[in-house]
């Protein structure tokens, strides 16, 4: 069964880790998400809250699934928290960048289209 909890509800003893991805790069545990299968993790999203041009903006730092679990939905499940969390946190867009080389994700028509359901304001970034 795969659950999904907070990162910050989940024991680190990786601290070059925590430092790299929860310090200079905006991150927070409180607004981060693990998918676990038992207690294997097999899918991470990384948030953080920043302004952005004037808005309050819920960035995705990292959306990683293990490659055996990909196509059953968990960065679904992974985004929704992330909207989700965005929502509660009043932010006024969510922000995510996607590099060139993510041949999952773009060679959709539009990739704006596969977040369109998360919010009325949404920045995609690709590199």
């Amino acid at each position: 069964m795969i659950t999904y909890l907070r990162c910050n509800e989940v024991s680190m003893e990786q601290d070059d880790f925590a430092a790299r991805f929860f310090g200079p790069e905006g991150n927070s545990r409180k607004h981060s998400f693990l998918a676990m299968d038992g207690d294997q993790p097999i899918g991470l999203i990384l948030g953080g809250i920043r302004q952005f041009d004037g808005y309050k903006t819920m960035r995705c730092g990292t959306l990683c699934i293990a490659p055996t679990y990909r196509g059953q939905g968990i960065s679904d499940k992974l985004l929704e928290l992330h909207k989700q969390t965005a929502i509660a946190e009043n932010c006024q867009q969510l922000w995510l960048e996607v590099i060139t080389d993510n041949h999952r994700f773009l060679p959709l028509p539009h990739p704006r289209t596969l977040l369109k359901s998360l919010c009325s304001t949404i920045t995609i970034d690709i590199f």
